[in-house]
């Protein structure tokens, strides 16, 4: 018993109770950065499931919503950076990264959102990405938006437990 990480229960609560066509996802620990939104509300009047940009940094100081000062994580960076630039790259379900990502409601739904198998070890963004693409969907990747996330927040020592629950394959499915 105890506290669980559960990103998917989360996410899935989320998207149950929201009440809009299109569902938009960013990390805990993350900062929006200028242009973010527009990128945000481009992909939502296309209807396009996208995914953001990101960088970590050390020693983040914010104010007001702005970065004033931070050390970049020189190893933090996107691995799907050299993609594009101003207009989206199409990427393989595998390189579907929760840093933020916006998704139609129904397409979410029409695969049944972030599996809950995936609750305690995470890994959730990227599987939905493969089920996403397993159902003929199309990721896009933005590099406009681009979050800045705190590596110390990120690294802290676990308040959530975390657990590789195995099950046979009959079960899982």
């Amino acid at each position: 018993t105890g506290e669980y990480f559960s990103p998917s229960n989360a996410r899935n609560t989320g998207a149950l109770v929201s009440t809009g066509n299109y569902i938009v996802f960013c990390d805990d620990v993350s900062l929006p950065q200028p242009g973010w939104f527009d990128a945000v509300k481009n992909a939502q009047r296309k209807n396009m499931i996208v995914c953001g940009a990101y960088q970590k940094h050390f020693e983040m100081q914010v104010e007001n919503g702005l970065l004033l000062n931070s050390l970049p994580n020189l190893g933090g960076i996107d691995g799907r950076w050299n993609l594009g630039g101003g207009v989206p790259a199409i990427i393989k379900g595998g390189q579907m990264y929760g840093c933020s990502l916006g998704i139609p409601s129904d397409v979410l739904m029409q695969v049944n959102g972030f599996d809950e198998l995936c609750d305690s070890i995470g890994s959730e963004d990227y599987q939905l990405g493969m089920r996403l693409n397993n159902g003929g969907h199309v990721i896009y990747y933005d590099r406009n938006m681009y979050t800045i996330e705190s590596e110390e927040l990120h690294n802290q020592p676990y308040l959530m437990k975390r657990e590789d629950r195995v099950l046979p394959m009959e079960e899982y499915m």
